[in-house]
């Protein structure tokens, strides 16, 4: 009986016809394509990222999402693998010595070890030993698993989880596509490790002590360790047998990669280790009355003492740590590819074909399908990088037509104008006079010359009639309209507060200390223009707390910790008809701004803030959720469907390229309103 056992172990462990007669190749493997493994890497990151946002989102307290048994299953399934995979890889690498498949005994110094290191150069990935290096590969998948689950339970996602288990995964696919040597050593200490990881993550799954925590610690170290200490034994059979071992440069990166999990592991537990140590010490010290009485509350007063940044520091509000990194890439991929779908796939019918019918219409289907994709920024400030924005002035109904005009204090100014668009229901309907140079952006001037943004060459000879030949299409009244206008013409800086300066008082005007001279020929132009069909001016006034943010500040997290948009609003009937009293209205209106933020500096904040609701995050998830499907849809109707989406987004892209650089739009055809 127990030799029949033993006999069908080794039969369907190793000598089994799907195992004996494998053959790594795209045709019969599942995943052995570069492509795959690229995708599933990302996949794996953006889904962990996404998962761990909407879990931060929705869930404020600190509570676990409660899984049940499912990661008592997982580790059991794990820890059932592992053992099979190293019983079987064993048998097999006994019954490949036996048959003398590469024929090792052929050289003297050759001994079945130095095989396990170092496969002898021409080796193909086929046979039992490259079959259960296969499912190595794929029990990998089922190992990526665990990042969610500590998500979901624990709320935490590390740069270290993501790097390591997205190199583990691309390391062996490594060992099959080039037969790498040294993976059957690799393979038996790394399932003999995880059959003791996950057999210890189930014991404490199913509420058994768990005092063995050290112990598994220890192993993964010595496992990782010892991993090294054999590379270099393939190194030296390399370096010393004539033929060489195959797969060596998959080997020379295994290392350095390896290398790096050790460090970056040793680290991770150190922190966790002195994070530990600390608590406890801390614990202990509480417990003297005089550091309760006393030392506690200097300590606790200095935590909450906030020393504000100089202008000139270089430190951000928070540090670009590693994750913040791959979640800023991670969302800077997104917007960038869901920017590029929705305009190859929406902009020819709502911007172009609609538009040969009427450019009402048209402009109210723009909008809203452009607003979906526009409130993401806000999504992306508000929700997932925490930054505060703090409304204050006057409270302004929804859907007016209004010029907005602003102080332009850094590059992404523009952007958190959106922040109070979304709240208005204007998101769709702003646009921006802005220089000539942005509408040459790929994808992204496509998409300002679809959202009709009026370009400037800053050459008042050239842009005069081209600004009045566009403003005179934006008459209609029905048509919400949020004209956002810089009138400083750049954004501030210090070099260029003083040539403002300088100028100011050359000429007799106010020299201004805060914001630059605003140049009135545009708002004027505007004004005269639009002036029977706008509601009111909003005048926005912007301010940071500590630092400036640049674009990329913006996008991984590390800057601004507050935004304060300060919003005036004023009748269009108030305000002076003749260009030269506007212009001197308007030089009022910056020194007015100078003054508040001036003010600002001084104080933190603007008067009369909370003039602004906060954004729902449900409805954020909602937004986010539709143009990712959207997007999805678009993606494989581009790449995996017929033909002829191909050709759509082909023509799409010729035609926006062209439009855009020509500033063309097609004129209606009908009278249809």
């Amino acid at each position: 009986m127990r030799l029949s056992v033993i006999q069908s172990t080794k039969y369907w462990l190793s000598e089994h016809p799907s195992i004996v007669n494998f053959r790594w190749s795209p045709t019969e493997s599942w995943g052995s394509t570069w492509s795959f493994l690229f995708s599933a890497i990302a996949i794996y990151i953006i889904a962990a990222v996404i998962l761990h946002l909407m879990v931060s989102l929705i869930l404020r307290t600190n509570r676990r999402v409660p899984l049940g048994p499912i990661p008592a299953i997982h580790s059991l399934a794990m820890a059932t693998a592992s053992v099979v995979i190293f019983v079987g890889i064993l048998l097999s690498t006994a019954a490949e010595i036996r048959d003398t498949r590469w024929f090792w005994r052929r050289t003297k110094t050759t001994t079945a070890f130095q095989w396990l290191l170092c496969f002898p150069l021409g080796t193909r990935p086929s046979g039992r030993v490259f079959f259960w290096s296969y499912i190595f590969y794929l029990s990998r998948f089922l190992h990526l698993l665990r990042t969610f689950f500590a998500v979901l339970e624990h709320r935490k996602l590390t740069f270290f989880t993501l790097f390591n288990q997205s190199i583990l995964l691309f390391m062996s696919f490594l060992w099959l596509e080039f037969s790498q040597s040294f993976q059957i050593l690799a393979i038996l200490s790394t399932t003999l490790l995880y059959s003791v990881v996950y057999g210890y993550r189930f014991w404490t799954a199913i509420g058994l002590p768990s005092a063995c925590f050290p112990f598994v610690v220890s192993c993964q170290v010595v496992l990782l360790g010892c991993n090294l200490v054999c590379h270099f034994g393939v190194l030296s059979l390399h370096i010393l047998k004539g033929g060489g071992c195959n797969g060596i440069g998959a080997w020379g990166l295994n290392s350095m990669l390896n290398a790096v999990i050790l460090l970056l592991f040793l680290k991770f537990y150190l922190k966790m280790y002195l994070s530990k140590r600390k608590g406890d010490s801390l614990s202990e010290f509480k417990g003297s009355s005089r550091y309760l009485h006393s030392g506690l509350e200097k300590r606790d007063t200095k935590a909450k003492t906030f020393k504000p940044l100089k202008s000139d520091d270089r430190l951000k509000h928070y540090p670009l740590t590693p994750f913040r990194l791959i979640r800023g890439l991670v969302c800077l991929l997104v917007y960038i590819s869901t920017a590029f779908m929705f305009v190859v796939y929406f902009a020819p019918v709502a911007a172009v074909l609609m538009r040969l019918f009427s450019i009402h219409y048209c402009r109210k289907a723009t909008s809203f399908l452009f607003a979906l994709w526009l409130a993401l920024w806000p999504f992306l400030f508000e929700k997932i990088n925490g930054t505060k924005v703090v409304f204050s002035g006057d409270l302004v109904p929804p859907k007016e037509r209004v010029l907005i005009i602003s102080n332009h204090r850094t590059e992404v100014d523009w952007m958190y104008l959106w922040n109070l668009a979304l709240r208005k229901g204007c998101l769709g309907y702003i646009k921006y006079i802005l220089k000539s140079s942005l509408m040459k952006l790929p994808v992204f001037g496509w998409g300002f010359h679809i959202l009709e943004f009026i370009s400037v060459e800053r050459k008042w000879e050239v842009d005069e009639p081209a600004m009045r030949q566009m403003l005179s299409t934006f008459k209609d009244s029905r048509d919400p309209l949020w004209l956002a206008l810089f009138p400083e013409g750049t954004d501030f800086s210090e070099q260029k507060c003083q040539r403002s300066q300088k100028f100011a008082s050359e000429v007799g005007l106010p020299v201004l200390a805060n914001v630059l001279l605003p140049k009135t020929r545009g708002f004027c132009v505007c004004l005269e223009v639009l002036q029977n069909s706008l509601d009111a001016v909003y005048d926005v006034t912007i301010a940071y707390k500590h630092q400036l943010p640049t674009f990329l500040d913006n996008v991984f997290g590390t800057d601004p910790s507050e935004v304060h948009i300060h919003v005036q609003r004023i009748p269009a009937k108030d305000i002076p008809a003749s260009d030269a009293e506007a212009a001197t209205w308007l030089m009022d209106r910056f020194q007015l701004k100078d003054q508040l933020l001036l003010d600002f500096k001084t104080q933190g904040h603007f008067p009369n803030e909370g003039s602004g609701q906060e954004l729902s995050t449900l409805k954020c998830l909602v937004n986010f959720t539709v143009v990712i499907l959207l997007t999805a849809l678009f993606i494989y109707l581009t790449f995996f469907s017929s033909v002829w989406f191909k050709t759509y987004a082909i023509l799409a892209c010729a035609y926006l390229a062209s439009a855009t650089h020509f500033n063309f739009r097609p004129l209606p055809i009908t009278n249809l309103i």
